[in-house]
């Protein structure tokens, strides 16, 4: 509409564009230019899947790492190159629960789970900034013995570094970004190579433009895929597609390993092959059945 309002045109460039975007371009209301080629003729980095689901069977897994990419990270450090892993949620873990009787503590304003932040000592709500302290007791039952669920970005920055005492890790979101100068530093350090590993958020999808990445881990798919929202689809390979696109942007080859428990899902298959249009064609699909289905 600003474009419009001063005669100006408007440029959109998206690895990943919106579906109504794209749609409006094979309708030719929008022109529409693809570039096929990465930047400097760089070769897409190779997908692979990891199962969560069969390490875990046969005992392999540790600290939520699978087996293959364990192997692939010491590879990275032996030869001197970096490593992205990709965690979408901040904090140390997503919710804290009572052994004895499952009480979780919630916002006393938006009624959802609050996220521990063990640095802080301290469970906050990243929908409102609601605060709270560490409860010494379950106000439920009495008990004292509380923990930690699930794995954020904050958990995932120290497993990473008990799992390779050797490499130098660094984390980078919200919570290690707030001061000044706090983003820029990080990347400065990143780009000087005084980080091997960098754990991160939705912050290290796009823009990050490093020659000695060479491997992307993303260490739980299924949370991105699962999220209860009719755009779960699309969210999930753009944020897939865009965070392997990290890997391997120079000469070196990238490697992209995405653990999940349903690599059979087709999502998977559409991000291994790049493949936008068979997404956009399958998800408009089951949108016209919706639409069409009887009330």
């Amino acid at each position: 509409m600003l474009a419009h309002m001063h005669q100006a045109k408007s440029l959109l460039g998206s690895a990943t564009p919106s579906f109504e975007s794209y749609f409006h371009a094979r309708k030719e209301k929008y022109g529409y230019v693809f570039l096929g080629t990465r930047y400097g003729n760089a070769q897409l980095p190779q997908v692979e899947l990891a199962d969560i689901l069969r390490d875990k069977k046969r005992n392999l897994l540790k600290q939520g790492f699978t087996a293959r990419l364990r192997e692939a990270i010491q590879q990275r450090l032996e030869r001197q190159e970096q490593v992205l892993l990709f965690q979408n949620r901040r904090g140390y873990a997503p919710y804290l629960s009572c052994d004895a009787c499952g009480w979780v503590p919630e916002c006393v304003q938006c009624d959802v789970n609050l996220t521990y932040h063990q640095a802080i000592a301290s469970l906050n709500c990243h929908y409102c900034g609601f605060k709270d302290g560490l409860p010494a007791q379950c106000p439920a039952c009495g008990s004292a013995k509380l923990s930690p669920v699930g794995l954020g970005t904050e958990r995932l920055e120290e497993d990473v570094s008990l799992l390779f005492p050797e490499a130098r890790v660094a984390r980078m979101d919200l919570d290690t970004t707030r001061s000044k100068y706090g983003f820029q530093q990080l990347l400065e350090e990143f780009a000087a190579g005084h980080i091997d590993i960098l754990v991160g958020t939705q912050m290290i999808t796009k823009g990050l433009d490093f020659e000695r990445v060479t491997l992307v881990g993303v260490m739980d798919a299924d949370r991105i895929l699962n999220f209860p929202d009719f755009r779960s689809s699309e969210r999930a390979f753009s944020q897939l597609l865009q965070v392997g696109g990290r890997a391997g942007r120079r000469e070196k080859a990238g490697e992209v390993i995405i653990q999940t428990r349903r690599p059979d899902h087709p999502l998977f298959q559409w991000v291994i092959g790049s493949d936008y249009h068979a997404l956009y064609l399958e998800d408009m699909r089951i949108a016209k059945s919706i639409c069409t289905r009887p009330l």
